[in-house]
């Protein structure tokens, strides 16, 4: 029995004593999104644009997904503006809509809306179309003229963040 003590403190010795293995971990790739929602233009005239709503729905749901499109005044859609999709669908999934105004083109966004609320679990994509209209871009921080010096260390110019 002392000898069986022994061995078993002898091995947990060199247990702690032996350095760790040279393996790195593995890392693991970031989860993916359940759902992803785009747009795709297939023709853009001056009064007209024919899109694909595309819906890429990677999961089983728990309840149907809710879609719809809200439209920026004067524009209509064809056929519908509002649908499901069926919580047992997945995969790549393309809607056809037709959009169309008359006089220049709108100056406020299509958004197309995909929801679904279920019991402790969610999605809720919009994703807006621009009709041809530049995305918007953030302003340049206006950075001070004067460095900040702290002892012997410069800290470098300070960004001004109140405007």
């Amino acid at each position: 029995m002392r000898l069986q003590l022994l061995f078993a403190l002898l091995f947990a010795f060199s247990a702690c004593r032996s350095p760790s293995p040279s393996v790195s971990p593995t890392p693991t790739p970031s989860p993916t999104s359940p759902l992803l929602v785009s747009w795709s233009s297939q023709l853009e005239t001056e009064t007209r644009s024919q899109l694909s709503l595309v819906v890429e729905k990677l999961v089983v749901t728990e309840k149907p997904l809710n879609v719809e499109l809200r439209l920026p005044d004067g524009v209509r859609a064809e056929p519908s503006t509002n649908w499901t999709i069926d919580a047992a669908t997945t995969g790549t999934l393309k809607y056809e809509v037709a959009f169309s105004w008359s006089g220049p083109p709108p100056l406020t966004d299509l958004v197309a809306v995909v929801d679904m609320q279920g019991t402790g679990s969610g999605f809720h994509a919009e994703v807006p179309y621009r009709f041809g209209r530049p995305a918007p871009v953030a302003a340049p921080l206006k950075q001070a003229e004067q460095p900040v010096q702290l002892g012997d260390t410069n800290l470098g110019r300070p960004v001004d963040l109140t405007k």
